[in-house]
């Protein structure tokens, strides 16, 4: 497979600028048979697209990683290899270096086309076409940082290198680095309420909570402690759930259209969630819009009702890992589109109440994708 870019032949590619979003995918990542692209945000992603592992200049590549090992391990950078040689996996040709390296099996060129190291057209096999080797770093906003081309002496692993070198680290970031656009507001629910909620809960059915993932059409539920562990109680008590409708309506929806200017017209479910210390309660990072069982979603609630705990704060990878709570009864609003995770309780038990907002036009789409959800339970 040549290096360096492969500008002189016919075909048409991609090109990706410094500073566009990067596209987004499905697609095997290690054994990760559908790995959606948009839960990589939040750290620096480097994307080794080198084709093929008999490719000379990938012992370039690899090596340039080693030199790096400590920014792997320190977990604020992931490096992914992009293949689309079907045996470099077929018979393991590929070196793991640090948990934080993966390989993307890209055998179909879905993701090589979509940032410009396949073209648009050509032989039906991804490994039979024109390969433009290169390196693409993103942000934790996952927008394109560098584009680098490989070089046929070898100097763009020198290039990537300084870049990685002036990256600024990360950690939580004080003022006035650019804060997630969230919404803190106190005293949504009151005290009284906030205590009958975690009773109700209690002395209610609670049932170990999934999470929603696409399986070819289908919306599924899917449980996975590695990535969540809480327990979930749907709200039963007519007289709760009224309190709770009247609360949102006079206290939280006028904020929401006069900082988000959306008028939110639905609620989604009457929820209480429960992360306990002793079960490690936490839901890794992810988003809450992107299965078109949850596409009507617009707006993410969560209102504490407890205070008696640590950790289970909210954080914003995209953005720092600066960790959010705010007062009983408070609630912090924000897009689902945003990446946002949990962290683990480490004492105590923190109880919320969690639900998503949306307006007639995310009405028509959830109606519409109804009959496409398989929740916990109803699989065959």
């Amino acid at each position: 497979m040549p290096r360096g870019d492969e500008a002189h032949h016919p075909f048409s590619y991609l090109n990706l600028p410094v500073g566009e979003p990067a596209p987004g995918f499905v697609q095997r990542i290690d054994q990760h048979p559908e790995y959606p692209s948009h839960l990589l945000g939040g750290r620096y992603i480097v994307l080794c697209f080198f084709g093929s592992s008999t490719s000379p200049a990938w012992q370039t590549a690899l090596g340039a990683m080693r030199q790096r090992l400590h920014y792997l391990s320190a977990a604020n950078l992931l490096f992914i290899g992009v293949t689309v040689d079907a045996r470099d996996a077929a018979e393991g040709r590929l070196e793991r270096l640090s948990d934080y390296m993966s390989y993307c099996h890209d055998i179909n060129g879905r993701v090589s086309r979509l940032y410009g190291a396949l073209p648009f057209e050509g032989p039906p096999h991804a490994a039979q076409q024109p390969f433009r080797q290169a390196w693409v770093v993103l942000d934790r906003l996952l927008r394109v940082v560098a584009n680098i081309p490989f070089m046929p002496d070898g100097s763009d692993a020198a290039r990537l290198l300084a870049l990685l070198d002036r990256l600024p680290p990360f950690g939580k970031t004080p003022e006035p680095y650019p804060a997630p656009p969230v919404l803190m507001l106190p005293d949504i629910f009151p005290p009284g309420l906030c205590e009958r909620l975690i009773a109700l809960f209690e002395t209610g059915s609670r049932a170990e909570s999934g999470f929603m993932l696409k399986q070819e059409s289908k919306t599924v539920e899917v449980l996975d402690p590695r990535l969540k562990r809480r327990r979930d109680y749907h709200v039963d008590d007519q007289a709760a759930v009224d309190e709770i409708k009247q609360a949102v309506r006079r206290r939280l929806l006028p904020e929401v259209a006069k900082y988000f200017q959306f008028g939110a017209t639905n609620i989604e479910r009457h929820l209480v969630a429960r992360y306990s210390d002793q079960e490690q309660g936490h839901y890794s990072a992810h988003r809450d819009n992107t299965t078109p069982g949850t596409a009507h979603r617009r707006f993410a609630v969560t209102i504490n009702l407890n205070g008696d705990f640590e950790g289970g704060d909210l954080s914003f990878p995209e953005f720092s890992t600066n960790q959010y709570r705010v007062p009983v009864g408070g609630a912090i609003v924000f897009s689902c589109s945003m990446l946002h995770a949990a962290a683990m309780v480490t004492r105590g038990t923190r109880y919320a109440y969690v639900t998503f907002l949306y307006d007639e036009a995310g009405a028509r789409i959830r109606e519409a994708n109804r009959a496409g959800i398989v929740a916990l339970g109803e699989r065959q």
